[in-house]
């Protein structure tokens, strides 16, 4: 699946402001920076993506393996 940039950007816009919501409510402690970091892991010899939602002392909030982007990627509290 090919994926252009412009197609994630807008993603990003339409699912950003609920994103934060979600995860702001699960932040305990204040924190009011957050980040989603990407990256691309190899399992059971496929390439996924990985998603990881940390704040801003590096503390992880949620993570994800996904095989493909699109809004499915939801992200929700560690416990």
């Amino acid at each position: 699946m090919e994926v252009a940039p412009s197609t994630i950007m807008r993603w990003v816009h339409r699912y950003a402001p609920e994103l934060e919501k979600r995860v702001r409510a699960f932040q305990g402690y204040g924190s009011k920076s957050w980040r989603v970091d990407e990256t691309y892991v190899k399992v059971g010899g496929r390439w996924k993506y990985l998603f990881r939602a940390v704040d801003k002392h590096g503390v992880l909030i949620d993570s994800r393996i996904v095989g493909t982007l699109g809004p499915h990627i939801v992200f929700s509290r560690k416990h």
